[in-house]
């Protein structure tokens, strides 16, 4: 049945990229636990680095600011991947789940997204951020990983399988 589902949600998808960027923008609007999820994982590491910069104004010692704002950011990738799982299943599902259920599908994946996480971020520092533009298909590890797809280390390969053609809106729709 979810695959019928997932076909008929393929069919419906928008043509253009704004328009499928308006239709994300529908389909994460009306979820309250996807806001939930983005905004603690945002807000802890913005808290974070909060602490860290006031940590080095003041001159103190930034082993635990900065062993913080590590841990805040792989809590924030956990609630990536959980809201990545949200939004698939509220896709291919007639249910939508509960944010425990997504920390739940998040911890038991908790492994390949910290590897997502980090290989994510040293491909940013390693392209001085430019990765942003040039490697688009990344947007969409956080959901590749959830699925299982692929190997951890291999994101960037799962990520430009998983979007096929639409790789080249992919751009599009990240400088939108």
């Amino acid at each position: 049945r979810a695959a019928t589902m997932a076909g008929g949600a393929l069919g419906l998808r928008p043509p253009g990229a704004t328009a499928r960027l308006e239709a994300a923008l529908r389909l994460v609007s009306r979820s309250s636990a996807v806001w939930a999820m983005t905004l603690l994982g945002g807000g802890a590491v913005l808290a974070s680095l909060f602490h860290l910069s006031e940590a080095i104004r003041r001159g103190e010692e930034l082993v635990m600011p900065a062993a913080l704002f590590t841990c805040a950011w792989f809590f924030r990738g956990l609630c990536q991947g959980g809201a990545c799982y949200l939004l698939e299943t509220q896709l291919l599902t007639p249910s939508e789940p509960t944010v425990r259920q997504a920390f739940k599908a998040a911890l038991r994946r908790a492994p390949s997204l910290f590897i997502t996480i980090g290989y994510t971020v040293l491909l940013t520092w390693l392209t001085l951020g430019l990765s942003f533009l040039f490697l688009a298909p990344l947007m969409c590890a956080f959901a590749v990983t959830m699925r299982g797809k692929g190997h951890a280390l291999g994101v960037y390969g799962a990520c430009a399988r998983a979007l096929g053609p639409a790789k080249g809106s992919a751009l599009a729709l990240r400088v939108l």
